[in-house]
């Protein structure tokens, strides 16, 4: 028998650890916000609570919640950056108080109540079903009472409406932003495709006041959102339900719109959907129009972000789709007929690819 040598690695283990461990930590959050923590939490915002005190708050369950457990759950959440502690009780940190106090503009709840009543979506035995049939298992989300079938609007299995508040907590600050990066002024009507909430007219024209907008996208959503806004006289709403984009029988490609906006929405379609589709936009824009295209890019060359690598396989499970390349992008823009602007950075992990048929676009001075 040959008697082995303990010789250390080259490499140290700790990313192979994170993969193994990390793997409690999304669903810990999630937990963690089904029981109520965060939302206790809020309440005393400026206030380190003592753990008996959220013991005695969170959300009960079928027994009385023991410390150990809310001990560990607390940790994670600390990790993630969500809870702070003086060493004697927690509270939220100012980052969680903006995305997870219920009363914020910007609350980030929702996704995570998608997340949760979804969770066989991002299950292994989900993911692994996806990768296998590589098509949408979105039908098989709904197994199990994880929501109930009366929440589903058609038989198509369209978005839910809690699907749309997710998308919204999602995209809003990504989408909130990207106006700040280019010059508005020259152009005079947006047209938001597939926006269910309408985040990219609201913020387009709230920045800039002399545009006209409307948006393609669930009349519901849509309309709600645009009236909390005061902007029901500036945009205009088509309903998206139960039609393809890509068709060409699609209402939107006769409105008479200069700046075509998809934001977080391209990559739910295959790549010969999504070139038809920018064929129609470069066909129906008017003057001299542009298209921006909002996404959490892929890329080609280096490791992706994070949030892009997750959102890819997110995709796997419930679209045709997968997350766009600013290659792939800038490559079927220039094919269609428009020139491109060098990708902008807008939030996070979020970039616009910008194309223009004739006139070059103003971009702001950082």
């Amino acid at each position: 028998m040959t008697i082995k040598e303990m010789v250390p690695p080259v490499y140290n283990n700790q990313p192979m650890v994170n993969i193994v461990m990390g793997l409690y930590i999304g669903p810990t959050v999630l937990i963690a916000h089904e029981l109520g923590i965060f939302k206790y939490l809020a309440k005393y915002s400026r206030e380190f609570q003592p753990i008996e005190n959220i013991q005695k708050n969170i959300k009960k369950m079928d027994k009385e919640f023991e410390s150990r457990p809310l001990k560990s759950i607390l940790s994670v959440t600390q990790v993630a950056g969500l809870v702070k502690s003086d060493g004697h009780g927690y509270m939220l940190t100012d980052m969680a108080l903006e995305y997870l106090n219920e009363n914020s503009p910007h609350y980030f709840g929702h996704a995570f109540d998608f997340m949760w009543r979804t969770r066989k979506s991002f299950s292994i035995d989900g993911l692994m079903a996806a990768i296998m049939a590589n098509k949408p298992q979105a039908k098989n989300a709904y197994e199990l009472d994880l929501v109930k079938k009366e929440d589903i609007k058609d038989e198509e299995n369209q978005i839910p409406e809690l699907a749309e508040k997710a998308m919204h907590s999602l995209r809003l600050g990504a989408d909130s932003s990207w106006v700040g990066k280019i010059i508005l002024t020259p152009y005079h009507r947006l047209l938001d495709i597939c926006n269910h909430t309408a985040t990219g007219a609201i913020s387009a024209v709230k920045r800039y006041p002399h545009l006209q907008a409307c948006t393609y996208g669930f009349a519901e959503g849509c309309k709600n959102a645009i009236k909390e806004y005061g902007l029901e006289k500036k945009i205009t709403v088509i309903d998206s339900a139960g039609k393809n984009i890509s068709g060409k029988e699609n209402p939107f490609y006769s409105v008479e719109a200069d700046i075509h906006f998809y934001s977080n929405v391209l990559h739910n379609w295959a790549f010969t959907d999504i070139e038809q589709i920018i064929q129609h936009s470069y066909k129906s824009l008017v003057g001299d129009g542009i298209i921006i295209i909002h996404e959490m890019f892929w890329n080609q060359v280096s490791a992706a972000p994070s949030a892009a690598a997750g959102y890819n396989m997110l995709l796997q499970y419930w679209t045709e789709g997968q997350q766009l390349s600013i290659g792939y992008i800038t490559t079927v823009l220039k094919d269609t007929g428009f020139k491109v602007l060098d990708p902008i950075p807008t939030w996070g992990d979020y970039s616009m690819v910008i194309g223009y048929r004739a006139k070059k676009p103003e971009i702001e001075k950082q």
